[in-house]
């Protein structure tokens, strides 16, 4: 029989970490950024001094 971390061993040694994608802000709800996220220049709010 084998033991919990020899199972956990197994299954991880048969997964491998899925690629990136992008995709619009409206149907990433429920996903993880991969990567830091930035709004395009004409997007961005002029920094206040």
């Amino acid at each position: 029989m084998r033991t919990v971390a020899e199972h956990r061993a197994a299954v991880l040694g048969l997964v491998r970490p899925l690629g990136t994608e992008r995709v619009p802000v409206g149907a990433a709800l429920g996903r993880v950024l991969a990567e830091f996220g930035y709004a395009n220049e004409q997007y961005r709010e002029p920094e206040k001094n």
